[in-house]
């Protein structure tokens, strides 16, 4: 294995480390995708895209249940205090 190759690896395999850790800031080095490691770091790339995209559709749900829970709450009190009949 030649020292280019090694030191490419490497550094996937440390932005392998991050990204496995939830840290998606990090940068990907553009290695090219006409050899392995190129291609480990395509991949890595839409990895990390994926893990981007999941954190903000769950950010977006519990933003969703939240404003669910608060809807609930107001009409629940609006029902317990009323003095007429809800139809």
């Amino acid at each position: 294995m030649t020292r280019g190759l090694a030191a490419a690896l490497k550094a996937l395999l440390l932005v392998m480390d991050r990204l496995n850790a939830g840290d998606t800031r990090v940068d990907i080095p553009y290695l090219g995708d006409r050899n392995e490691t190129g291609r480990i770091a395509a991949t890595l790339s839409a990895f990390r895209r994926g893990l981007i995209e999941a954190g903000a559709e769950r950010r977006n749900a519990q933003a969703a249940n939240d404003a669910v829970r608060q809807s609930e709450a107001r009409y629940r009190i609006l029902a317990d205090n009323a003095s007429d009949v809800i139809i």
